[in-house]
């Protein structure tokens, strides 16, 4: 009975420590085979409610190997799993959405937070209470007043982090994810401009299709995208989206205080002639202006001028979007609690989700309104239309950090290992 009993504890410790090595992974179905000199073990995984990014621990240990050659898991459904070797983890992959439309995040106390997915171009930040936050890359130590920058380059399959002003405090995001890979292929980051004058240009050569934000070298502050029509005034860029005939190339037109500093911008080149892309895009449209309304001609699925709506003859306007509905005022007046001194603010109705239902917001297919009592002009509107269900060769991304893969199991394993 003793020898019955020590056995059965001995199994009940070894399971412990089985289920230990892989907390979120249910092991069953386990078989062992002899192939020459190494052993095969062939199982099916369960996945728990909280998946964690990075994947979960599959260890060789827990399974009885002391080397691996090779981890075989197969697909299911719409997941593709894949096993890294280094961390002995598996990592779980699936659809996701192409753009993440106001995703909330609170910061810590440094100010930081990580996005759900990786990013492939930022639309826009706003913090609690409605007030936009300019986006200035990465590189820089700290940030200013409401301002924020990347806490590293945006990198293949790596959640963006975001390092914004104010800590301890909900932020919204709007961004694409790298599921839109097509946008994805066209970033181009932190890339130096040639000159020291008034006229830039990309070094690479490459056309600007959209723009997600300027630095300056050696300041804290971001440089503001304008209408290129404008006269740009300190701390201000003039953008060309590849308009300029005489030069055959993009320009960005600056006049500042200190022309003789290097610049930097993160951007999408264009995409191929032909492309789904080039066929959704709009370069340079004068929105109807209107009292605090102004209307694109269609449907707004991706704004391409990060953070910002550009005007001619006033300065560029930074994009409200908390609350998707609540920050039209009826009559069009201005927003008294959310604008800020010397800035007009845009609020956005995404176009494929229709009007907004408060106040006297934008009829259908009129999508944008401003925080202003005047009558305005959106002079270089620069977007893609269409909506996010017509977008093509999407790729599944690293599920999200917490989701619930309960319903997950049944998934086969093979290891091969001695």
């Amino acid at each position: 009975m003793k020898k019955y009993l020590l056995g059965m504890f001995c199994l009940l410790f070894i399971l412990f420590l089985t289920m230990s090595a892989n907390a979120a992974l249910t092991i069953t179905n386990e078989e062992t085979e002899i192939w020459g000199g190494h052993i095969v073990k062939f199982f099916d995984v369960a996945f728990d409610s909280s998946y964690a990014y990075d994947g979960e621990a599959l260890t060789k240990a827990s399974r009885g190997f002391s080397k691996l050659d090779k981890v075989i898991v197969f697909g299911k459904g719409n997941y593709q799993f894949e096993y890294d070797m280094t961390n002995e983890k598996v990592k779980v992959f699936g659809p996701a959405p192409p753009i993440i439309y106001e995703e909330e995040h609170t910061a810590d106390a440094a100010g930081q937070f990580t996005l759900d997915y990786p990013a492939a171009f930022i639309v826009s930040l706003v913090r609690s209470g409605g007030t936009p936050y300019a986006i200035i890359y990465s590189g820089a130590t700290t940030v200013g007043s409401e301002q924020a920058c990347l806490s590293a380059a945006i990198s293949d399959n790596v959640r963006t982090g975001i390092s914004a002003y104010v800590p301890s405090v909900a932020y919204k995001v709007t961004y694409v994810t790298q599921a839109w890979g097509d946008i994805y292929e066209l970033l181009v980051q932190n890339e130096a401009m040639t000159g020291t004058g008034v006229t830039r240009h990309t070094i690479s050569g490459n056309t600007i299709f959209g723009v997600m934000c300027v630095k300056q070298d050696g300041a804290v502050s971001g440089v503001t995208p304008i209408d290129l029509a404008d006269t740009a005034a300190t701390g201000e860029m003039g953008i060309d989206f590849g308009e300029n005939a005489a030069s055959g190339a993009t320009q960005a037109y600056c006049l500042i205080a200190t022309s003789s500093n290097q610049y930097y911008i993160t951007y999408l080149k264009d995409p191929p002639e032909g492309s789904w892309l080039q066929d959704r895009w709009v370069g340079n449209e004068d929105a109807t202006s209107g009292t605090s309304i102004m209307s694109l001609d269609r449907p707004l699925l991706l704004w391409l001028i990060g953070g910002y709506g550009m005007s001619n003859g006033d300065a560029s306007f930074q994009i409200v979007e908390e609350d998707q509905q609540g920050f039209y005022k009826t009559g069009g007046s201005a927003d008294q609690t959310h604008a800020t001194s010397g800035t007009s603010e845009m609020y956005t109705s995404w176009g494929y989700r229709g009007p907004a239902a408060t106040g006297a917001a934008p009829t259908a297919g009129q999508v944008w309104a401003v925080f202003e009592s005047g009558s305005m002009s959106l002079t270089h509107a620069s977007y893609l239309f269409g909506h996010p269900w017509e977008i093509p060769n999407l790729q599944l991304l690293e599920i999200q950090n917490g989701r619930d893969l309960s319903g997950l199991n049944g998934v086969r394993v093979i290891m091969i290992g001695r």
